[in-house]
């Protein structure tokens, strides 16, 4: 099943509307309300299928982790539900095992956007990340 497709499946499974909303400060925006998720889009900004599942992933990463914040959190708790957010993100559509086997195969951080049919800032993060937690150590040109 495609990815994208996939992230659209688990939103509907999960009971989460997606909506197309215009947004002033991103592409991409989860709102909780009691026990009701939604997800806007804003498709004026979102320009290709990477991007919109990337902003997908993020945000069902938010209600799948459980880190929703507001206006009020302190910038320590944004910054500990976005981190929480992306990882969640990051192991959906860039697992371990598939970047690396993809890895012997990519040349650099474009090829291994396009296999996973992600962006490229995306694919930096993913590799970032594996390479911090220590199980993965990239010598190339990326």
């Amino acid at each position: 099943m495609d990815s994208l497709l996939k992230l659209y499946k688990n939103a509907e499974e999960e009971g989460i509307e997606i909506v197309d909303f215009p947004l002033s400060c991103s592409k991409a925006m989860i709102l909780k309300f009691q026990d009701i998720c939604a997800i806007a889009l804003d498709h004026r900004k979102i320009k290709t299928k990477a991007e919109e599942k990337v902003c997908l992933a993020h945000e069902l990463g938010h209600y799948n982790t459980g880190t929703f914040y507001n206006t009020k959190s302190s910038p320590t708790n944004i910054t500990k539900c976005e981190a929480k957010a992306n990882k969640w993100a990051i192991c959906e559509l860039v697992p371990l095992d598939e970047l690396i086997k993809a890895s012997k195969s990519c040349k650099n951080y474009y090829e291994l956007a396009e296999y996973f049919e992600v962006t490229e800032s995306f694919i930096k993060m993913a590799v970032e990340y594996y390479e911090r937690i220590g199980v993965l150590s990239v010598e190339s040109e990326n």
